[in-house]
């Protein structure tokens, strides 16, 4: 599969983690047909469950095997409460500020992937491209104020298409120098 697909595919289901309901809107399914019918389909049980089918233990590191670390359960120190009205307010726009974040972040590894792609094609147009797209990107970390983080990406990018030298003489043309 190329990195394309594999990009649009991650976007995809990225959507849906946020929106599962999306799925039924996808394939033309009224979700709430699934559940219509289900209180006359399943009978609730007037029985506990079986012994055999209960746990022994509630030592989960026991169960699995596993060893785990004692938590500290009872130090004597209790946690102060929040006041609601932090908690509250920044609750929106932490959530809105993660996606958009993450949302940024995706469309920088999908244009660094598209200049990836630009310069494999090994010819004038696809390195004058990846230089124009390179170009955008620095404008936008200057104007995030992730230059840093760019430049280091520049220098890696550099470092490994060094053998390009019309790739690497654009660069230096455009300014794009580490």
């Amino acid at each position: 599969m190329c990195k394309h697909i594999a990009a649009v595919l991650y976007g995809v289901g990225s959507r849906l983690d946020e929106k599962p309901e999306l799925l039924f809107l996808l394939r033309a399914v009224d979700q709430n047909d699934l559940v219509v019918h289900l209180d006359t389909k399943l009978p609730l049980a007037s029985e506990g469950p079986e012994a055999g089918k209960l746990l022994e233990t509630d030592d989960i590191s026991q169960l699995f095997g596993l060893d785990m670390a004692e938590g500290d359960s009872g130090s004597g120190q209790t946690e102060k409460p929040r006041s609601v009205a932090k908690t509250t307010g920044n609750k929106k726009s932490a959530k809105t500020g993660k996606r958009r974040s993450s949302a940024v972040e995706e469309q920088e590894k999908t244009a660094w992937l598209e200049i990836e792609d630009l310069i494999s094609r090994r010819n004038e147009s696809g390195y004058k491209k990846a230089t124009a797209r390179l170009i955008e990107l620095q404008g936008d970390a200057r104007r995030s104020r992730k230059i840093t983080k760019f430049s280091r990406r520049l220098a890696t990018l550099r470092a490994r298409h060094e053998r390009k030298r019309r790739f690497i003489e654009r660069l230096d043309a455009a300014g794009l120098i580490t």
